[in-house]
């Protein structure tokens, strides 16, 4: 199962302390239903949720709203109904719901969430449809986001989606340019005839997380995410506190102690760069 956006949040906020979980009642796309919430206690809480983020973790079907979170614009605690931004579908009686209040808000979450992904560094990605092979060249534009290294380079020798027969080229060269403008890929000798595939492995940053949908590399180990992120989170809120509360400190480097551990024991993936041939005297003289 994918880890997202949606688990990254929901796995942070209980890690930080803010996360609660109850059965709804009833409820609709706006609106969640929980008549267990009707307690004076609840009514006390109120501000609380306001402001805050519901989580559907688990419907009673396994369909949508399963995996969406939305922000909560109101509680009324008199019918224990929660209201917020529309879900793609109703939430019904059975599902499970989850709350965190408004102290560590939603969109700053989502922007902390992708702080921490680039924190960990840049992960490994695979494009084989910006190049195709042009016969008698050996000089490429490449994308942008190669810039940061490119590690391995191919290209196809069978025009076949399901048999590719990759070869792989062991001599190029990266050359860089100014930023936002493309470098070039100077291959040693000419790729096959005619237009194929130019398989590229480099390293880049992780694509932006924007929505509760949005898939984290499965190649970056999802503990470690979460701990960046409660890691980044404390900061915040300790930031924001101004250094004024002792708890806060001690989260802060509590979090941020776990995360150094994890990343030491589950770095991001790194490949190795394979070694280049290089061959001794004249290829003439062979």
């Amino acid at each position: 199962m994918a880890f997202t956006l949606f688990n990254l949040l929901m796995k942070s906020y209980e890690r930080l302390g803010q996360l609660k979980t109850s059965v709804a009642t009833g409820g609709g796309t706006t609106t969640v239903v929980d008549s267990t919430q009707t307690t004076a206690r609840n009514a006390r809480f109120s501000n609380d949720k306001r402001d805050g983020v519901i989580f559907i973790p688990r419907t009673t079907d396994g369909l949508a709203p399963e995996g969406e979170y939305a922000l909560i614009s109101a509680f009324a605690p008199a019918t224990g109904t929660y209201t917020f931004a529309t879900l793609t579908a109703a939430v019904g009686a059975g599902d499970i719901y989850s709350w965190a209040g408004k102290l560590y808000p939603l969109y700053t979450m989502v922007e902390l969430a992708n702080s921490a992904l680039q924190d960990i560094g840049d992960i490994p990605t695979v494009d084989t449809t910006t190049l195709d092979t042009d016969t008698g060249d050996t000089e490429y534009a490449v994308a942008v986001d190669w810039k940061r290294r490119v590690v391995r380079v191919w290209y196809q020798t069978n025009a076949d989606s399901n048999d590719n027969q990759w070869s792989e080229f062991h001599n190029w060269e990266q050359v860089t340019a100014a930023p936002g403008v493309a470098g070039k890929l100077i291959l040693s000798n000419y790729p096959a005839s005619g237009s194929k595939d130019i398989k590229v492995e480099y390293l880049g940053p992780h694509p932006e997380l924007s929505v509760c949908t949005s898939v984290i590399s499965e190649g970056v180990d999802p503990e470690l995410v979460v701990r960046s992120l409660t890691a980044k989170a404390s900061a915040w809120r300790n930031r924001k506190l101004q250094g004024s509360d002792p708890m806060a400190i001690q989260f802060e480097n509590k979090f941020e102690s776990e995360y150094d551990a994890r990343k030491r024991t589950h770095p991001a993936p790194r490949p190795e760069k394979k070694s280049k041939l290089f061959i001794f005297g004249d290829p003439s003289d062979w």
